[in-house]
């Protein structure tokens, strides 16, 4: 570990300076408009909303920060693509620690639960350390990349590989649970509900037993599924690469209940309660997301049906966070956006040097997003709380303190599908926490569940 002492790049009242490392350029500007709302108060000063309280510069000299931001007791741990991983102080922006610790990209987001900080890398490797000092506590080879953001409930990480596995491992000690053979990598993050996971891999959606490893269903989305699913009451609803767009899955059957077409969706989805859509006093529930086509929408989340849309200027691969009824999202024209849930009116936006495919998360007023510039960024939310959408509450893609690892409980019964009869999970217990595993075989699932009756949308975009 080496101790990093960069101060925070800041900060005039519209933007600031820093030097663009790796590139060779100086100069690089970051500007935040506001649009909406007036000024409030920060820090003992007036602040607008939108404007930057802080900068952190990584120094990562490949492509920046993509790794989503986790903020847990006024600390900020996001990882960058030259293997580090940076414990920041959320309120100044001051470097805790640095670690230098994988051999390869750090794109999945930290999961912080207890005095841990758990997270993959690109080298294959599982990580997790010392929360406060960035001290290793072990490591699991997990044979392949980990781009998987890892999920931690009831003392097991579940993370997935490019290497078609999902683990389920022993977040003391790092030793296997089980490992299940997907049908394809395994770039999306797992989401744990009423012992079930769900994630994406190859062209399939899964959801498994979260003790053993079987398989309950598996659903066939026809295409790469990299986007994390995301589950509210008995729905699971996921991107859908190859059929663009939205998703909704019923969480015990895997049946198809609506899909919503747009163009491509990377991103995962976060679902937000209380939303009072004008001329739609049915809708109290919706679906915020965003598309490679630069588009930001908002779906009811049971009918399947478009509330608004806004255009962004860039392709949206950053996922949504919702606080206090307004939504916060980062697109690749180099902007972070705040937008009424209610209405699609933007609040204000923000511009970082270069684009923002980290989903950020709102602590307390303040929204932390991290840029492909390299830099983490805090910025004025205007409003007063934190994320409080389904992505964020369930541990998936950054957190905050709200999540702490115990299982979610969803309205549906899990494990009510009964078994095709093939190979489920294979348990691995008591092997070694080092060993490499691609060499074991086996996979489990059932026949796919596909509907194509209930499509959504209106064209496209």
């Amino acid at each position: 570990m080496r101790p990093h002492g960069e101060g925070p790049v800041s900060t005039g009242r519209r933007g600031f300076l820093r030097t663009a490392v790796g590139a060779g350029l100086l100069g690089t500007t970051a500007t935040g408009t506001a649009i909406g709302s007036g000024p409030r108060t920060a820090g003992g000063r007036t602040a607008d909303v939108g404007e930057e309280r802080w900068s952190y510069a990584t120094e990562a000299r490949s492509f920046g920060v993509d790794s989503s931001p986790t903020v847990v007791d006024d600390t900020v741990y996001v990882g960058d693509w030259d293997g580090r991983l940076h414990a920041i102080d959320a309120s100044t922006g001051e470097g805790l620690w640095r670690v230098d610790v994988a051999d390869g990209p750090i794109r999945s987001a930290p999961t912080v639960v207890g005095d841990t900080v758990y997270f993959g890398s690109e080298d294959g490797t599982v990580y997790a350390l010392d929360a406060a000092t960035g001290d290793g506590n072990w490591t699991f080879d997990a044979g392949d990349g980990v781009v998987s953001s890892p999920t931690l409930v009831e003392d097991t990480v579940y993370v997935g590989n490019e290497a078609e596995f999902m683990y389920a491992l022993d977040a003391a000690t790092g030793d296997p649970d089980w490992r299940f053979s997907a049908d394809g990598p395994v770039e999306s993050s797992p989401t744990v509900v009423s012992g079930t996971v769900f994630f994406g891999a190859g062209s399939y959606q899964y959801a498994l037993d979260a003790a053993t490893g079987d398989s309950y269903w598996r659903f066939g989305t026809g295409s790469t599924s990299r986007s994390s699913p995301t589950v509210d009451g008995g729905t699971v609803y996921v991107g859908a690469t190859g059929k663009s767009g939205i998703e909704a899955l019923d969480a015990a059957t895997g049946d198809l209940e609506w899909r919503f077409r747009s163009t491509i969706t990377d991103a995962s989805p976060t679902i937000t309660h209380g939303v009072s859509v004008l001329g739609r006093p049915e809708t109290d529930r919706a679906v915020v997301f965003g598309d490679n086509n630069g588009n930001v929408f908002a779906i009811d989340a049971d009918a399947g049906e478009k509330l608004w849309r806004f255009r962004t200027g860039g392709a949206v691969e950053s996922s949504p966070t919702v606080a206090d009824g307004v939504a916060f999202v980062g697109s690749d024209d180099r902007h972070v956006y705040a937008l009424d849930v209610d209405t699609s009116y933007l609040r204000w936006r923000y511009e970082t040097g270069d684009a923002v495919r980290a989903s950020p998360t709102v602590v307390d007023g303040v929204v932390y997003v991290a840029s492909t510039d390299a830099s983490v960024y805090a910025l004025e939310a205007g409003v007063e709380g934190s994320s409080d959408g389904s992505r964020v509450t369930l541990g998936t893609l950054g957190h905050h303190d709200g999540w702490a690892g115990e299982m979610p409980a969803g309205d549906f019964d899990p494990g009510t599908t009964e078994s095709s009869g093939d190979p489920h999970g294979i348990p691995l217990s008591g092997m070694d926490v080092t060993a490499g595993l691609a060499g074991l075989g086996g996979a489990g699932y059932l026949l796919a569940r596909h509907r194509d009756s209930n499509d959504r949308g209106d064209g496209d975009y």
